[in-house]
């Protein structure tokens, strides 16, 4: 994991960014969604909570259907985080043709190393846009039949050459966790 002085450096100040504050599940999971039906080349979800639910429905069929069309689909779940991820809906990812992989698997034997978590929220598509806060995907954001119960959260959408530091980020942990580098991005970000 890089230092404070060294992230200065490989993350510099960039200029030409633009920022939207999107407050609650309302407004960032339908941009979200959208996101991933424009990308045309990758698609990068970290994720720390992802339960099954009528939310994780919206983003899977998204994920699916972007990975149908030839998207490179990369989602990074954290291991406890996704507890509430069921088998069936893992399988569909797996089955569309996106890549799956963890942050830090729970171990009976290791119990200390359960205490390290990812907790990152960020999804990224196509180097353009990114999104991050504090939500995650799940019901409790957006819930479908109680909207005067949702938890109250906020992500910001970035578009701008930053995004590339994010999708940075997310390449490092990933080839962490899944032990095989992706690919570097083709062009800047818009």
């Amino acid at each position: 994991m890089p230092g404070l002085r060294s992230l200065k450096f490989r993350f510099p100040w960039r200029a030409g960014n633009r920022f939207r504050l999107l407050v609650d599940g309302r407004q960032f999971v339908p941009r979200i969604i959208g996101a991933i039906d424009a990308a045309r080349d990758e698609v990068l979800i970290e994720m720390y909570l992802f339960e099954s639910g009528a939310v994780a429905t919206r983003v899977l069929d998204a994920l699916c259907a972007a990975a149908a069309r030839g998207v490179r689909v990369h989602v990074l779940l954290d291991d406890f985080g996704a507890l509430g991820l069921e088998a069936e809906d893992r399988r569909r990812l797996y089955a569309a043709g996106a890549k799956l992989a963890y942050y830090n698997p729970l171990h009976t034997t290791k119990l200390l190393r359960n205490f390290f978590r990812d907790h990152r929220k960020l999804v990224v598509a196509d180097g353009a846009v990114a999104f991050t806060g504090g939500a995650g995907i799940t019901d409790e954001f957006d819930p479908p039949d109680r909207p005067y119960d949702a938890w109250r959260e906020t992500m910001i959408e970035i578009r701008g050459p930053v995004v590339r530091d994010w999708q940075a980020l997310f390449s490092d942990t990933w080839s962490r966790c899944d032990g095989a580098p992706l690919a570097p991005p083709e062009a800047e970000a818009a």
